[in-house]
């Protein structure tokens, strides 16, 4: 049995109450997600981080599953102990680690932190780790910047240990901010629409995926569904499509208003990038309203900023 510890994104500045709203949205996308890829685990949501616990055959697929959900800032695979006296547990886990993924002339650190009530200080655990693997291995410590760093986590009577930490989508959970339509064009700027719907997604935004342009057919759009369902297990449920070809405005602008009503969506986001955005705004289609067709109707455009944008 294989164990993920993994930490909340932003959600973790919010109140209490609120907190407990992002994490049960957070719940709800995550075990949807896991049941769309077919990945069987099971997880505990607690304060501060979320635990997987599941066969090692799923080890790969979790791990790719994990890091597309928004609200999860970084997760990592742990060794999970019970803790005794003296940390003898955590020591025989450690030394497990070390003589596997240290090499003779690393330097090292040990981070200890805790939740709960112990009767011990984490810089306690930093020390009697250190000292046993300099002792054991002979590696020397350096605090500033360490080879290899040891992480041990005590949260009550349980200690997870492990060496590396991998990267999350971070934001928030999708959907606890509202439902967005996401425009996205049938021609080059296809790609750049997606990539912004997924900068919504990040951000919280229920997305409802339109693809539109000259023959928008249904390989285009399973194309889009196929990019945007590993962030979100019910897209599919929510994607639509308008034919643009020889359409006039006011049709064009009724059927995005028909969208818009039927998804409740509050506002619209495009994939428009710096470069493209003087065209976009000086083009005819944008005076006569044929994208931003209703009006008080907020237009995203997450790739204006696209410089700051790391996923």
């Amino acid at each position: 049995m294989k164990t993920i510890l993994a930490k909340y994104g932003e959600l973790w500045l919010k109140s209490e109450g609120v907190r407990r709203a992002f994490i049960k949205k957070l719940r709800t996308n995550t075990e949807e997600l896991l049941k769309s890829q077919n990945i069987k685990c099971n997880s505990s949501f607690l304060r501060t981080c979320i635990l997987f616990r599941f066969e090692e055959q799923y080890s790969q697929k979790i791990s790719k599953c994990i890091a597309n959900i928004a609200g999860i800032r970084n997760f990592c695979f742990v060794e999970e102990t019970v803790l005794d006296k003296d940390f003898n547990s955590i020591k025989e886990r450690v030394k497990k680690i070390a003589q596997k993924e240290m090499g003779k002339k690393q330097t090292f650190a040990v981070r200890a932190k805790r939740q709960g009530k112990h009767n011990f200080k984490s810089r306690d655990v930093e020390v009697q780790i250190g000292a046993l693997i300099s002792e054991t291995f002979g590696n020397k410590v350096n605090l500033t910047k360490p080879g290899k760093t040891f992480f041990i986590e005590i949260m009550d009577k349980i200690a997870f240990i492990y060496t590396r930490r991998y990267k999350g989508m971070d934001g928030l959970p999708a959907g606890i901010e509202g439902k967005i339509i996401a425009l996205i064009r049938n021609d080059r700027h296809m790609d750049d629409d997606i990539k912004a719907a997924i900068c919504m997604i990040k951000r919280g935004g229920e997305i409802h995926p339109i693809v539109l342009g000259k023959a928008s057919t249904n390989d285009e759009l399973k194309y889009a569904l196929d990019a945007l369902k590993i962030y979100d297990a019910n897209i599919e449920k929510r994607a639509g499509k308008i034919k643009c070809s020889g359409l006039k405005a006011s049709l064009f602008r009724e059927e995005l208003k028909n969208s818009i009503d039927t998804s409740k969506a509050k506002a619209i986001c495009i994939g428009i990038k710096p470069e493209d955005a003087e065209a976009f705004f000086l083009s005819a289609k944008l005076f006569s309203n044929r994208y931003i067709a209703i009006e008080h109707m907020p237009l995203f455009m997450p790739l204006m900023g696209e410089e700051l944008i790391n996923f």
